[in-house]
């Protein structure tokens, strides 16, 4: 599993999403939506996901996929490494 987690400095929300994730032992790169808005990091999905999330921090991508809230908050429940994140659609 790849997660991305795409920040602000001094963000709330990213720190809680931030240490969420580590408490329940999965890792994740953080990368700069500071950056990417700059135009120093070239990501387009990134930029179109920022757009549609309203220009709120975090964004989280989990292998290749830019995910909801909701589904952030499952991972952050202590999601162990057989679980599924639950994708639109109720996959």
């Amino acid at each position: 599993m790849r997660i991305e987690v795409w920040t602000l400095p001094n963000c709330p929300r990213c720190e809680k999403a931030k240490a969420g994730l580590a408490s329940a032992g999965l890792a994740f790169e953080e990368r700069s939506l500071d950056a990417l808005r700059r135009g120093d990091i070239r990501d387009v999905e990134a930029l179109a996901a920022l757009a549609m999330a309203d220009y709120q921090a975090p964004l989280v991508r989990l292998d290749g996929r830019f995910i909801e809230h909701h589904e952030l908050v499952t991972l952050m429940a202590g999601c162990s490494d057989g679980c599924r994140v639950a994708v639109g659609g109720g996959q």
